[in-house]
């Protein structure tokens, strides 16, 4: 992939070489939308908008095996009565 936008009703995601990404970016005339990138481009996309709110996502992919599970706390149950202490 070159470079792309990707236009959906959640939002636009951006991907691609750069170079290309940035070329994308200059053409977005919108106002109002959510735009999803990888890391490697959100510099280029902040320097370009000016965002009410910036989250960061990280994802995880995992293979059947190489799992390890730490466990900090003891698992309860929780009950209705409980939600006050929450």
């Amino acid at each position: 992939m070159v470079g792309a936008i990707r236009i959906g009703s959640a939002g636009a995601s951006l991907a691609g070489v750069k170079e290309s990404a940035e070329a994308l970016i200059e053409k977005i005339r919108l106002k109002n939308f959510r735009l999803l990138c990888p890391e490697d481009l959100s510099e280029e996309v902040l320097k370009r908008f000016s965002p009410r709110k910036v989250v960061r996502t990280l994802l995880v992919v995992l293979n059947k095996g190489e799992e390890k599970l730490y466990g900090l706390h003891e698992v309860v149950d929780l009950e209705p009565s409980d939600a006050s202490e929450i």
